[in-house]
């Protein structure tokens, strides 16, 4: 019985004791608030990450009346779903109180992955003006629904400028490039050729010159003494490097005035490059054989007559040109530059091959010139409506749109083509290979980044791949996905001086099928920023 009751004493006792305990922990908390709240001036010294996290989760100014406010986990972005975050983190800073001065400073503990580097580099190079400008910027960054003053956009330069050379000789970097893939406005069709506002807008990071070369095709050139990155595709792979190159040789000689002529070149970005005719045509083939367009006997047939396409004179090898000609009538019966969308069957302009082409022309030479370096400029491109090139020539024949250029008076309209044949059925030369002017760039220390849309035929991602194969880069960085938005867009392997990357479902004009995808790898590279390399939270 007696020890019944000394243990129940001693539950009593330990109740008590805790009870106790609990009241003086209450009382050391009220007191230690109290003291927090009395005080004055700057806090104490402390991490400058816990200074930020306080600023963040703490009112600015408590008052004598100030309750505790529950403590709410800060949202977290890697830049999907952005208009979600930005309601929570409004939300957020209201809670708290956080004055706009301060926000910047919490949103950087917030961000993570593709849009903490991007934050980062906007940081970094002064570009965030405060927490409205953020704003903006973030949701025309991540939000591809987002809608933006695009007019007021053209009106904001930007330090950073890009020169945007298109395919040719004699094709128009405007009527493909600015009009159809990259430009602020896109051409489309409809009752007539309309303007559409374009979302994607590469003039978003940077001022992008477009330039018509040579003498003949467009309207201007002009050129500038800020940085710029040289940029472009297809046979802008050919006129890309050679430019970089003879921009930095001039660089190195001295200016005849007081007045600096140097162009400060940062890089060069070509999609999809006609790069070096042996690894080009090789690519084609393999690649047309590899997506079923011809059959096992006319791989065979190129492969055991064609020498690689090492030499100029396997043009002479009837067996080769022949089984060429035999994957060219193939290619002929669907849009080269895009294997799964539909081909444009209208009359203004044709997706077809060239007669010269589709068929074995009588002169060998005149074969050979037509496919070294120039070899299809007959077709065309197309993205998801086939005949956007009829759109483009039809409004830029208009002569409301050419005087609106400036291009002539309004009255005396010119017969614009998207394309100058004259200028392309006189271009007598071409390098056959550019590989060793990429050799000098990256000896310079030129970024180089050459990227390929995977449906296109034309200048396939085999080409690439065995023109970037024959340089003999060694691997930085191993082939691996990159991501927009979670999803794979691609793939992206590193070289030493150079990077090559993929984009998934994208034809030759890579903006025109993945317009989202594209700006966020010109905004990669152009932010010096890696491709984002995990699919995030």
């Amino acid at each position: 019985m007696s020890a019944e009751v000394t243990q129940g004493e001693e539950v009593s006792s330990l109740r008590q004791s805790v009870a106790h305990m609990q009241r003086d922990m209450e009382l050391r908390f009220s007191r230690l608030e109290a003291l927090l709240l009395a005080s004055s001036g700057s806090p104490s010294t402390h991490d400058q990450q816990k200074d930020n996290r306080r600023e963040c989760d703490t009112p600015a100014k408590p008052n004598a009346g100030y309750v505790p406010k529950p403590k709410l986990e800060p949202p977290k972005c890697d830049g999907y779903d952005p208009l979600r975050w930005l309601y929570k983190v409004q939300e957020y800073f209201q809670f708290y109180d956080t004055p706009p001065e301060e926000r910047l400073r919490c949103v950087a503990l917030m961000l993570e992955g593709a849009a903490a580097d991007w934050f980062r580099w906007r940081r970094t190079n002064n570009l965030l003006a405060g927490w409205e400008d953020f704003v903006d910027k973030f949701k025309l960054r991540f939000d591809s629904q987002h809608y933006v003053d695009y007019l007021g956009q053209l009106a904001k330069l930007r330090q950073r400028g890009t020169v945007m050379e298109y395919q040719g000789p004699g094709c128009s970097s405007v009527g493909y490039g600015e009009s159809q893939e990259i430009g602020p406005f896109l051409i489309g069709g409809g009752d007539g050729p309309l303007l559409t506002i374009n979302p994607f807008s590469w003039n978003t990071e940077a001022n992008i010159l477009f330039l018509e070369s040579p003498f003949g095709v467009g309207f201007s050139y002009s050129n500038t003494t800020t940085d710029f990155v040289n940029l472009g595709d297809e046979l802008a792979g050919q006129y890309i490097p050679v430019l970089a190159d003879l921009i930095l040789e001039k660089n190195k000689k001295p200016s005849s005035s007081n007045l600096s002529t140097n162009i400060n070149l940062k890089g060069v970005m070509i999609g999809n490059p006609e790069t070096s005719d042996a690894e080009d045509w090789r690519g084609m083939v393999d690649y047309a054989w590899s997506h079923a367009i011809i059959s096992d006997e006319t791989h065979k047939i190129i492969t055991d007559n064609c020498n690689n396409f090492s030499t100029s004179d396997v043009w002479n090898n009837k067996n080769c040109s022949d089984g060429v000609d035999e994957m060219l009538k193939q290619y002929d019966e669907i849009d080269i530059y895009s294997l799964y969308t539909p081909k444009c069957l209208n009359n203004l302009t044709s997706s077809s091959l060239s007669p010269s082409l589709s068929s074995s022309p009588s002169s060998s030479s005149h074969k050979i010139g037509r496919r070294r370096g120039r070899g299809l400029l007959g077709l065309v491109g197309a993205g998801y409506d086939p005949c956007l090139d009829d759109y483009t020539v039809s409004y830029f024949r208009r002569g409301d749109v050419q005087k609106v250029l400036h291009a002539n008076d309004g009255l005396h309209v010119k017969d614009w083509n998207i394309c100058n044949d004259s200028i392309f059925n006189a271009w007598a030369y071409s390098n056959e290979s550019v590989l060793p002017i990429y050799r000098k760039l990256i000896a310079a220390g030129q970024k180089i980044l050459l990227y390929s849309g995977d449906t296109d035929g034309r200048v396939p991602v085999l080409s690439t791949r065995y023109s970037i194969a024959a340089m003999g880069l060694p691997i930085t960085k191993p082939w691996a996905p990159w991501y927009y938005q979670k999803e794979v867009s691609g793939w992206v392997q590193e070289y030493k001086g150079l990077t090559f990357a993929t984009v998934r479902g994208a034809g030759h004009d890579v903006p025109t099928f993945k317009p989202a995808e594209s700006l966020a790898l010109f905004s990669s590279f152009i932010c010096g920023l890696p491709l984002p390399s995990r699919r995030g939270p």
